[in-house]
């Protein structure tokens, strides 16, 4: 079994920043398809419901957030509802997971959990506000309306927290200096694209500060998706384990 309560994204691969869980998940799935044994059949079953239902009620957490939160019996019923779908489209051969990087397992999961909730707020009659289509997630929230984790938030929340934090943080290092402090002033102190174009530290056309915002940009999203992280999945507090760590400097 996999005692995924206490959070699975603790098993993680040679890289720290990237959950193992999801290639297990698919590990599993193959196995499912082409059982050597019915105990083995019964055994990988079990598993991957763990697997499911732990990854999708983390992400409908994540999502809960942003658009909203629906009662617990609802939360059960649409974890479990998504969780015994997929793994009865794994047993029929309609979810292939053969060959699927850890990335797309994880978003693939993560649009399952949000639409799942989506209509659960739907049916119940409440609006959803659409996502911010022009900011990554982790720029969304920066300015005060981020939510903070409380001491009782689930143990899984905060590795993904922390994990997630690490990840961002690593991959704006990979940015050029001039990149990362003009992403640093937008996404941290909410400079606009004149004030960062004015910073003594800067001193670029306004324009130029645009390309490197939306090049910085670009670069982070790859690279959070190579780290097997999508924009949607942003756990809440994030930025307050990303301040802590850049406060100091600017990177």
């Amino acid at each position: 079994m996999c005692g995924c309560s206490e959070g699975s994204d603790a098993m993680v691969s040679s890289d720290a920043s990237i959950p193992k869980w999801p290639l297990r998940l698919a590990e599993l799935a193959g196995e499912i398809q082409s059982p050597p044994s019915l105990a083995t059949l019964d055994a990988a079953r079990a598993e991957a419901w763990e697997l499911l239902n732990f990854s999708i009620s983390k992400y409908l957490r994540i999502h809960s957030t942003r658009l909203g939160a629906v009662s617990r019996e609802d939360f059960e019923d649409i974890a479990a509802e998504k969780s015994l779908d997929l793994l009865r489209k794994v047993e029929s051969g309609a979810w292939d997971l053969s060959h699927r990087p850890a990335a797309d397992i994880r978003g693939f999961l993560s649009k399952v959990a949000r639409n799942g909730l989506v209509d659960a707020l739907r049916e119940a009659g409440r609006r959803v506000e659409p996502a911010d289509e022009d900011r990554p997630e982790w720029e969304i929230g920066v300015t005060g309306e981020e939510i903070t984790m409380s001491a009782t938030e689930a143990p899984d929340i905060r590795v993904e927290q922390k994990e997630f934090a690490g990840a961002l943080r690593r991959c704006a290092e990979n940015l050029n200096p001039r990149s990362r402090l003009v992403w640093f002033f937008r996404v941290f102190l909410s400079l606009s694209s004149k004030e960062i174009a004015a910073h003594p530290e800067v001193r670029l056309k306004v324009t130029h500060v645009d390309v490197l915002l939306q090049r910085a940009r670009e670069g982070i999203r790859e690279c959070m998706k190579t780290r097997g992280f999508d924009p949607q999945d942003m756990p809440p507090g994030v930025f307050v384990e990303l301040w802590a760590a850049f406060r100091s400097s600017t990177l």
